[in-house]
């Protein structure tokens, strides 16, 4: 399979929503009855920068000097109708660098994701749509896994390269319905959605050869196809004042071995201090036999800058 075929797909999918989506909107501007205030694009978006930072000299219970820097690039951006139409995209760009002092004196990366979403839904009921989604997902940055080598007179640590960008990447194509259990619209900052895609495609790269997890990509392939089924569910809510709850969960079966299921959870709790300043803790869980076989685990808590797009 060629490399560039997810990419047409890709190009096509979002020609034909564009295409239909633009014709919408040019016929309901010849609508004199709309009103002027009846906006059905909304775009919404965060920046971050988090800093946190340890300092110590003679200090006697211990401890290392550390440096970390975290950014973020959160942005949403939905058309709704309230009709026929509704298209939800996320662009998501995050990246943390951990210096440690002392013996070490390393950068570590501890955080690097690139990810983009793209949900449209051609409404069959007040709830219930026919949908198309693509996902996504990477990284931008060589990534390193570290062991550290001690003796008695020595430290030293030696980095092994086990990422880059598109190494792995995925690209997951999918086709179903979507369903509002409550909301009237995909706006409504309360959604809880129901996905259930019956064809569903997941597409993992493994363009640099010197990676050691393939991800089961064959040697000598740059990329692996899988056909199968995906059920997601995503919930989205203010669960008290300047606090949102944001939760996704996703189950991919392929149909060649439809008993292993790769599942994937995330959560993340954003609490504004102010106006510039916030909080936010994410967990990711993931469950790949393509990858390690075992539950892959990541936590971030920070507190720094936050701007409201």
């Amino acid at each position: 399979m060629s490399v560039y075929h997810p990419c047409y797909f890709l190009f096509a999918v979002h020609f034909f929503f564009f295409h239909h989506i633009t014709s919408a909107q040019i016929s309901q501007s010849t609508d004199e009855s709309i009103s002027d205030s009846q906006d059905f694009w909304n775009l919404e978006g965060d920046i971050g920068l988090k800093l946190s930072q340890s300092a110590v000299s003679n200090w006697v219970p211990g401890g290392e000097n550390f440096l970390a820097v975290y950014g973020l690039l959160d942005v949403e951006l939905s058309f709704d109708d309230t009709v026929k139409h509704r298209w939800f995209n996320q662009f998501r760009l995050e990246y943390g660098i951990t210096h440690q002092g002392g013996e070490k004196n390393i950068f570590i990366k501890n955080s690097d994701l690139l990810r983009f979403g793209s949900l449209y839904g051609r409404t069959l009921t007040k709830r219930l749509s026919l949908s198309a989604s693509l996902t996504f997902n990477s990284q931008l940055a060589q990534g390193y896994k570290y062991v550290e080598i001690k003796t008695d007179s020595t430290f030293d640590i030696d980095p092994s390269f086990i990422s880059e960008f598109m190494s792995p990447g995925f690209l997951e194509p999918s086709l179903g319905f979507t369903y509002l259990p409550v909301g009237q619209s995909a706006k409504d900052k309360n959604a809880w959605a129901l996905m259930l895609f019956p064809i569903s495609g997941k597409f993992t790269f493994v363009l640099n050869d010197d990676i050691p997890n393939r991800r089961n990509v064959p040697e000598g392939k740059k990329v692996r196809a899988e056909i199968g089924s995906r059920f997601s569910t995503t919930f989205n809510k203010e669960v008290m004042k300047n606090m949102t709850l944001q939760s996704n969960f996703i189950a991919f079966a392929n149909f060649q071995k439809f008993d292993h299921v790769d599942l994937t959870f995330n959560t993340l709790v954003q609490m504004k201090v102010n106006k510039f300043i916030a909080t936010d803790l994410s967990v990711d869980i993931v469950y790949d036999d393509d990858t390690i076989g075992k539950v892959q685990f990541r936590n971030l808590l920070n507190v720094g800058l936050s701007l409201k797009l």
